[in-house]
């Protein structure tokens, strides 16, 4: 039998393990687990406009864009202009700018109250809202690529709910876990994980 890959990361203990990477790409940023109940991991910009920081795997790429799922929970600072996006991604520097590397993620974007599912192939990228406000909650949500379209499930009241069906820039290549935060104005603020969970399907 042929065993396929399939990653867990619960956020939780002292510190983020080492296999994970984090980026500081503009001006500012830490990484920190975050001491609060079912706190996970955050990442903090500065008060300056364009700071922003992620983490991945180094660009160990062992997922499938076309043909996985990959399963996450995460919130953000509502009360200031931030967004803050987790998923697979071929590459980095894609919460700020979608147009890097061919991925699909999830983002919360304050300045719009909303979720979206992100995606990027080799012709461009486009987002499409969950239609739901996330507010200052923890919100999870299932992606799944199949080749034919990238589906975004929330879950809600105890299941899964479709919210989107995309079939438009259905990313291609490898994909590594990615989670990231960024503010395009000059007030510092903060985005958290405390659940990720990736495999091939």
């Amino acid at each position: 039998m042929a065993y396929k890959q399939h990653f867990i990361e619960w956020f939780s203990g002292k510190q983020i393990p080492s296999y994970w990477d984090f980026t500081q790409i503009v001006a500012t940023t830490t990484g920190a687990m975050y001491d609060d109940v079912d706190g996970g991991y955050r990442l903090t910009t500065s008060a300056t406009s364009g700071a922003r920081g992620e983490i991945d795997f180094g660009d160990k790429r062992q997922f499938d864009l076309a043909s996985s799922e990959c399963i996450v929970s995460i919130r953000y600072d509502d009360t200031n202009y931030s967004r803050v996006m987790a998923g697979l991604v071929a590459g980095g520097g894609t919460v700020e700018n979608q147009t890097t590397s061919n991925h699909y993620t999830f983002g919360l974007q304050s300045n719009e109250n909303l979720s979206y599912l992100y995606t990027k192939d080799s012709s461009g990228n486009s987002s499409t809202d969950s239609g739901v406000d996330p507010l200052t909650n923890w919100q999870t949500a299932k992606m799944a690529s199949n080749g034919s379209d990238v589906k975004l499930y929330l879950f809600e009241s105890g299941s899964w709910s479709l919210k989107v069906t995309k079939t438009t820039n259905k990313p291609t290549g490898n994909g590594q876990p990615y989670f990231g935060q960024w503010t395009p104005t000059a007030v510092a603020t903060w985005g958290e994980i405390n659940y990720m969970e990736c495999y091939n399907t």
